[in-house]
């Protein structure tokens, strides 16, 4: 294949804009992105309220999860244990109401917890990034140890990037991207090529297709944003009955 060329190659350093204005036009596009974040956290328990079945769920393990997820979790859904596993989490126990929120340190395809003694396992946002189709696979069959499972994911055929707040990111190759996320992630920076090239490789987007291939017992449910699906949650056949074998 012909080589694409990178950005030093059509651009000078300081294209992106000046520091101050790469900062305030950063800032703008962080600020947008917590905010359809936030309205995304509120759509995504509205649905997981309505399609998971909570009764008897005691103790959650959450791959990848942080306390902050659960503390703005509805007080009437939160279960009486948490545990996050968490390879960059600071350890400790945090109680919210009725609840306690426990974060270990640990690697979520080799979770130092056992995720099938739960009554449920959760997690948001992370298969993405746990690397290549073997590490997927092996994420995902972590998951499927216990039968009673969610597992959120953005969708690779979104509009806009969420990592990255970059508009249409599927339809360039690895090396257009790479070029891209030198002077863009969610906003304008200026960065080298090695630090591009670990950003955009720590993400590998999911289709639907693929997580109903991982995870086959559950039900792919598709959230919406901006008339096309912005995100997919798998939810297993026994997290939405609660009918698990004791």
């Amino acid at each position: 294949m012909a080589p694409i060329a990178t950005v030093a190659d059509v651009a000078p350093a300081g294209s992106a804009g000046a520091p101050g204005e790469r900062s305030w036009a950063r800032d703008r596009v962080k600020a947008a992105v917590r905010r359809t974040s936030a309205a995304n956290r509120d759509r995504r328990w509205a649905l997981l309220r309505r399609e998971v079945c909570w009764d008897d769920v005691d103790h959650v393990v959450d791959l990848g999860g942080t306390a902050a997820f659960w503390r703005g979790c509805p007080d009437d859904l939160r279960p009486r244990r948490v545990t996050c596993v968490n390879l960059a989490g600071d350890p400790g126990r945090t109680v919210v109401g009725a609840s306690e929120i426990t974060v270990v340190r640990g690697d979520a395809i080799d979770p130092p917890v056992d995720p099938a003694a739960a009554d449920l396992v959760v997690s948001n946002s992370v298969i993405e990034h746990v690397g290549d189709d073997a590490a997927v696979g092996r994420f995902a069959a972590v998951v499927r140890a216990n039968p009673a499972h969610v597992v959120q994911t953005p969708n690779r055929w979104f509009v806009v990037e969420p990592h990255l707040a970059l508009p249409l990111h599927f339809a360039l190759p690895r090396r257009a991207r790479i070029a891209v996320v030198r002077v863009w992630d969610k906003g304008p920076v200026h960065r080298d090529r090695a630090t591009a090239t670990t950003r955009v490789d720590g993400i590998r987007l999911l289709d639907a297709r693929k997580l109903a291939r991982l995870f086959p017992e559950a039900t792919v449910h598709r959230e919406r944003g901006l008339g096309h699906t912005r995100s997919l949650v798998a939810i297993s056949a026994v997290a939405a009955t609660g009918r698990r074998a004791r």
